[in-house]
């Protein structure tokens, strides 16, 4: 351009042809001030411009300059009478939209006398551009009433905006359209139609264009990979990944998505290796979903490695990659580096300050997570209703009732945020916690809108915790009104039961469960070493060193009983002797995954577990003793909940979002969608950005697979839109079988496939296919790493995550706010709370996801007054809390214990910030006041929720029942719950639990029969433990590892070093109406015993030992845990359905209070 100059400055009197030749390149390098200033010596030489001339002067103008020298031009287009041509005019339009001035666009478009169809496709495309998907519609019918023919770019342009507003009608009126008037099946016209109808959910439609397509290029196959995945159809898309012959970033990162959807958070992260050996480099998006990925598995060491690759091969580190990097650390229960990656962003949003209050409060920092809340207030940034979530969840996990109740009540007051139906729950979830359930009861019953679930849940959870089987009763009978095949709910019924030894209700129950065919959800847990995660179940010896485990185990329980540990046999809901349920007890996945980690790891290495269920107080025992006795860390996480009465919504991916939504958003998203958040999902669903806005996801497949079926020709995108689409309707298998036929893949194909796993829960199958995605020539980008961050986060694949933040470092993949957010995530997840902080603290920029990933993250690790204070940091940097943000706040104060802060914040959230508190904050208020012992409390906020319970709620306070072994109560919440889940099973179990700890073994009967009369069936407890980047998965007594033999040998050598600690069997964990020897039989072969076991002979000493739990952890393997933490100095991380546990020296974070 210097050279073009340098001849233009020779021409004694250039023409306007020149001049405008001599603009225009100006314009095309970047640089429209020259042209400006060309322009501006232009008019003093008394050159005339025509009407080339302004179109190549605006195009490329910013906001600043179309508020000056724009509209200066505009002018002299008025005053060179150049107002009437339309390509001045289209130009004008363009570039006020492209500058965000709508009015000025809109202005210059409806004064014109002179419109084209081009005029027409500039202002749609306008309106694409800013989310105003329904003026891009209504102008589409204003076109037609005019009598103005479309063209191809016309009918992409609304496309794409029925696929972002889900408008299937308006989008089948296009295709009938097309098929009308036999418009040219254009590739991109084909890919937009597959795209819409994958969007709409419509994949049969999809695959129809798809395979109807003449000729397909990458962006037609992610279209499909990206449909397929979207409708949870992850195998399907898989399929159709794998024949694609050419791949991008977007199709790796879309079957990554697709994996992650599906929870197959494995399969993503595999998927996410098979990328690195391909030649497409992982962008910042692919980093958020690894890092989301990482975050579900707890796989801090693969989402540290993660965050490594990323600073390594500089990718794109905004704010969407440190809210994932803060909400990997909070899930992998490392509040200390989650705090360092948010303290480090440049830039947060609203979502860095609600991740960093949920990671506070849900890893027990609730009064931290309240202090980020109030940070966040403080630094301008409002806080929506997402943001209150969090904060209500860090009073729950803190216990603080009131000041929950006053930042539930600050919500509309302060906000004007109205409180929603996961608000309720919170509140019922912190009052039930705390031991108020009948002021829980009563939040519930005040509601104004409906109930769910989830709430009810909240108050069964307490219930079980308060030992209240009357309302647990309640509770559950209106869970299984809403979900009869909640097996979740029978089974806490049952230990609620069997904590109040009513074993006859027990019994009951489970006739019901085996009559209703229910079974119950199987604990597991699991633990990341060296990037390999590694699974567990109760009794699981399927693990390839299950031998070393178990002798691990024994030694550890021998170890914790010298100790103090005895099995809390409470835990157990069945009739039978301790003996049996201390063999019960034994071989949880918690505790297979603290034995793997003490064997696998060297001495004080952290271990780190998820458990995908709440852990049991005999596993949090256990954890305690044992980080005491082996001087480790014992570092438990949840799996897919932040507290139980956001256990649908916070960490679970049971969404149908777009391939592109999971990335920052992972950790958030689907906790809006899932807590009924519709409008907030939408909102953060249409605010991601994909690959030329054609890939998102709504539903409609069997249209979309008609496009793609009937396509002519088909794409790399076509056959994406397919995949990705049939993953998100959650037809994963479908998804991959697509993917499996894809030619030529690229990111966005790969990406979606993943996803669809992860949308699925299959998260082994997400790693395992990013494994393969590695060995091809894509290589993963940031929408990648994010998803496989997520699957690592689920599984509690800490060393996978931090293998996967090197990768990214090293690959210099985008490191944006969503990959960001997404190794917090992921670390918070493996119950690394240090690097967690850490990214958090690193992150040049965070966002709303960041502060909420890291509130939740330190508080479910134990971190509840360090959430709190994320949350006041939160505030402080001027980014507003949502009701998520509130969730994670809330949580902290339950973990915590700090009922009046916890009611404080949950009344600011009105009063301060005008956010309504939703069924979930309510939930977490029950949720604090259950586990704080007001039971009579938490059912009140339940009775006078304005709008309706849910089983969360509910369960909330079923769980504070059995805490506080409050039986009535613990009948009232599971009778509610089980109107609204008749198959909920872990109700009929909690309710057995609190039955068997009062002793009332004719209820508990009479629930185990009604369980077996209803076809219900307990879940099985897993624990998952990750070592050397491989899942291992126990369940109680679990034999099929491969190395059984020394897994059960270490389990005898621990068991009996722990009785030498002062371990003895907490039989009360145990809802069986038989001797101590058989309960302490039951205990003996819980999972997380199990698991501990393998990690203590898979390890080396100091080595921390991670575990990932299905269900909640019992006390005994509790106590083993913080003995076996002691006796052999390891630190073992188990997270739990409820939360982190993190055992060191004897001691769990939870300070027993969970």
């Amino acid at each position: 351009m210097n050279y073009a100059r340098h001849v233009f400055d020779t021409i004694v009197a250039p023409s306007v042809f020149i001049w405008n030749t001599m603009i225009k390149g100006y314009s095309r390098i970047g640089l429209p001030e020259n042209g400006v200033s060309l322009y501006s010596e232009m008019l003093r030489r008394n050159i005339k411009p025509d009407h080339y001339t302004f179109p190549f002067l605006l195009k490329g103008f910013t906001r600043d300059m179309a508020l000056g020298r724009g509209k200066e031009l505009h002018c002299h287009v008025l005053k060179y009478g150049f107002d009437s041509n339309v390509f001045v005019q289209n130009s004008l339009v363009h570039m006020y939209f492209s500058c965000g001035l709508i009015d000025m666009a809109r202005g210059v478009f409806d004064g014109s006398q002179t419109m084209d169809v081009i005029t027409w496709n500039v202002i749609l495309s306008g309106h694409n551009r800013i989310k105003q998907f329904d003026e891009t519609r209504k102008l589409f019918d204003e076109m037609e009433r005019k009598g103005v023919l479309p063209t191809s770019v016309t009918l992409v342009l609304v496309l794409s905006a029925c696929s972002k507003s889900k408008d299937l009608d308006i989008g089948k009126r296009v295709h009938k359209y097309v098929k009308e008037r036999k418009v040219e099946p254009k590739l991109i016209l084909e890919n937009a139609l597959i795209d819409m109808y994958a969007a709409c959910g419509e994949m049969d439609l999809a695959l129809g264009i798809f395979q109807n397509m003449k000729a397909r290029d990458v962006i037609s196959w992610t279209a499909i990979v990206a449909g397929f995945a979207s409708v949870g159809e992850v195998d399907l898309a898989r399929k159709y990944f794998d024949q694609m012959t050419e791949r991008d970033n977007v199709s790796w990162t879309a079957m990554i998505d697709g994996y992650l959807r599906m929870n197959r958070f494995k399969e993503a992260l595999a998927l996410f290796r098979v990328m690195q050996s391909s030649d497409i480099k992982p962008d910042e998006f692919t980093m958020v979903s690894i890092l989301t990925a990482c975050a579900h598995l707890g796989a801090l060491e693969l989402g540290e490695w993660i965050k490594t690759y990323i600073e390594k091969n500089q990718i794109k580190n905004d704010v969407h990659v440190g809210n994932a990097l803060i909400d990997m650390y909070f899930k992998c229960g490392n509040v200390e580096n989650a705090q360092r990656i948010f303290n480090e962003m440049p830039q947060v949003d609203k979502f860095t300050w609600t991740t960093m209050i949920v990671g506070l409060a849900i890893n027990g920092h609730g009064e931290e997570a309240l202090d980020m809340f109030s940070k966040m207030l403080k630094s301008s940034m409002v806080p929506d209703v997402i943001t209150y979530i969090g904060v209500l969840c860090a009073c729950t996990h803190t216990g603080m009732v009131d000041v929950g109740k006053r930042f539930f009540a600050s919500m509309t007051t302060q906000h004007g945020i109205e409180p929603n139906v996961a608000h309720y729950g919170c509140m019922v979830d912190l009052l039930g916690r705390a031991g108020h359930l009948k002021e829980a009861h009563e939040v519930i019953n005040n509601m104004p809108m409906k109930t769910n679930s989830v709430v009810w849940g909240a108050l069964l959870g307490a219930c079980r915790v308060h030992k209240d089987a009357e309302m647990a009763e309640m509770a559950a009978k209106q869970i299984l009104e809403l979900e009869p095949e909640n097996g979740a709910v029978y089974v806490m019924l049952c230990n609620i039961y069997a904590a109040c030894n009513r074993w006859e209700n027990l019994r009951e129950v489970r006739q019901l469960m085996m009559d209703r065919g229910i079974k119950k959800t199987p604990g597991c847990s699991l633990i990341d070493l060296n990037g390999v995660v590694h699974e567990f179940v109760a009794g699981d010896q399927s693990h390839p060193r299950s031998k070393e485990i178990y002798s691990k185990l024994e030694e550890m329980t021998r170890d914790l009983k010298f100790a103090g540990y005895s099995p809390d046999t409470s835990e157990i809901s069945l009739d039978v002797g301790e003996e049996d349920k201390e063999s019960a007890l034994y071989g949880h996945s918690e505790k297979l995954a603290i034995a793997f980690g003490l064997i696998s790891s060297e001495p004080g290495f952290t271990i780190r577990i998820v458990k995908n269920l709440r852990m049991c107080g005999d596993c949090h025992r256990v954890a305690k003793l044992a980080s005491k006795a082996y001087n480790r860390e014992h570092l438990s996480l949840k799996s897919l909940t932040v507290v139980i009465v956001i256990e649908n919504f916070c960490w679970t991916f049971e969404t149908k979002l777009s391939l592109f939504t999971i990335s920052n958003q992972n950790s958030l998203v689907h906790m809006y969608f899932s807590c009924g958040l519709i409008d907030i999902t939408r909102g953060v669903f249409d605010g991601s950005q994909t690959m030329d806005d054609y890939l998102e996801s709504c539903g409609e497949m069997d249209l979309a697979l008609g496009i793609f079926q009937n396509m002519k020709a088909r794409d790399v995108i076509s056959w994406t839109a397919i995949v990705a689409g049939f993953a998100s309707v959650g037809e994963v298998d479908l998804a991959r079988k697509y993917f499996d036929q894809m030619t030529e893949r690229d990111n966005v194909s790969w990406t979606a496939m993943i996803d669809g796993y992860l949308r699925m829960n299959r998260f082994k199958e997400a790693l395992a296919l990013f494994r393969v995605m590695q060995s091809s020539d894509i290589k993963p980008d940031e929408f990648t790493m994010v998803s496989i961050l997520t699957a690592c986060a689920h599984l509690g694949a800490l060393e996978l995550g931090e293998w996967i933040k090197t990768y990214i470092e090293k690959n210099q993949i985008k490191n944006d706010v969503h990959v960001g957010n997404a190794l917090i995530d992921m670390y918070f997840k493996c119950g690394n709370v240090e690097n967690a902080q850490r990214i958090f603290n690193e992150m040049p920029q965070v966002d709303k996801f960041t502060w909420t990933t890291m509130i939740v993250g330190l508080a479910i690790n134990g971190h509840g007054e360090e959430a709190l204070d994320m949350f006041s940091k939160m505030l402080k940097s001027s980014m507003v809390p949502d009701v998520i943000t509130y969730i994670g706040v809330l949580c902290a104060c339950t973990h915590t214990g700090m009922v009046d802060v916890g009611k404080r914040f949950f009344a600011s959230m009105t009063t301060q910030h005008g956010i309504e508190p939703n069924v979930a904050h309510y939930g977490c208020m029950v949720d604090l006041l259950g586990r704080a012992g007001h039971l009579k409390e938490a059912h009140e906020v339940i009775n006078n929720m304005p709008m309706k319970t849910n089983s969360v709620v509910w369960g909330a306070l079923l769980g504070a029942c059995r805490v506080h072994k409050d039986a009535e109560m613990a009948e009232m919440a599971a009778k509610q719950i089980l109107e609204l889940e008749p198959e909920n099973g872990a109700v009929y179990v909690m309710l057995c639990n609190i039955y068997a700890a009062c002793n009332r073994w004719e209820n508990l009967r009479e629930v185990r029969q009604l369980m077996m009369d209803r076809g219900i069936k307990k879940t099985p407890g897993c624990s998952l433990i990750d070592l050397n980047g491989v899942v291992h998965e126990f369940v109680a007594g679990d034999q099929s590892h491969p190395r059984s033999k020394e897994i059960y040998s270490k389990l005898e050598e621990m068991t009996r070093d722990l009785k030498f600690a002062g371990y003895s069997p907490d039989t009360s964990e145990i809802s069986l109406d038989v001797g101590e020897e058989d309960k302490e039989s039951a205990l003996y072969g819980h999972s997380e015993k199990l698991a501990i076991a393998f990690g203590l002979i898979s390890s080396e000493p100091g080595f921390t030992i991670r575990i990932v739990k299905n269900l909640r952890m019992c006390g005994d393997c509790h106590r083993v845990a913080k003995l076996a933490s002691k006796a052999y100095n390891r630190e073992v991380i188990v997270r739990d359905k409820t939360r982190f546990h993190h055992f060191r020296h004897g001691s769990c974070s939870c300070k027993d209070y969970w």
